[in-house]
């Protein structure tokens, strides 16, 4: 009987967290959406409920049933697949997207427009400085999910694991190009 109420206990918070990570991923193309139509004001909006969303999932996976479910043969492997998904993408919301979305969020198309000839910088500076730490960030979660053995887990993690895995990897190399322009502007 207890053995049953763990289980349930463990499936409940592995739906949960399925819920949050669903909402995330929804959330990300959110983020994505506003970038390229440079609604700098709206990233602060979507990386805060981003945010509370990864942070969710992983409060649902750091239980301690969890935790312990994780060395059991069949589920223990995807459990924690799922759990070192769960932090990965919580690292990039909370130490990526949130900085460079809260200095974003301060720009706009015409603060980038040239005034008497001229560019602001200030803009750009104050994006370069939070790109530096927000990209090895995002680099060290892409490693981390990289790095997770998906070898046996059921499909539907696999699946995620993989997708993850290339978003975050197109992601680095993304940001690592920004940040390579960026740098040009002088402090």
């Amino acid at each position: 009987m207890l053995v049953a109420l763990a289980g349930g206990w463990v499936g409940i918070r592995a739906l949960n967290a399925k819920s949050d990570l669903t909402k995330a991923q929804t959330l990300v193309s959110t983020i994505k959406a506003q970038a390229t139509k440079m609604d700098f004001a709206g990233l602060g909006t979507t990386s805060k409920q981003l945010s509370a969303a990864t942070s969710s999932a992983v409060a649902q996976t750091h239980d301690p049933l969890w935790r312990a479910a994780e060395v059991l043969p069949f589920i223990g492997k995807d459990l924690s697949a799922v759990r070192q998904m769960a932090e990965a993408i919580d690292s990039v919301s909370i130490n990526t997207l949130a900085p460079v979305a809260k200095v974003a969020s301060g720009l706009s198309v015409a603060s980038l427009k040239p005034v008497n000839g001229k560019f602001n910088l200030a803009p750009i500076v104050a994006l370069n400085s939070v790109l530096g730490p927000a990209a090895t960030s995002l680099h060290s979660a892409s490693t981390a999910v990289s790095d997770i053995d998906l070898n046996g887990t059921m499909g539907v993690v696999h699946s995620a694991g993989v997708k993850l895995a290339g978003m975050l990897t197109s992601a680095d190399t993304m940001v690592a190009d920004i940040r390579s322009i960026t740098s040009i502007a002088p402090a």
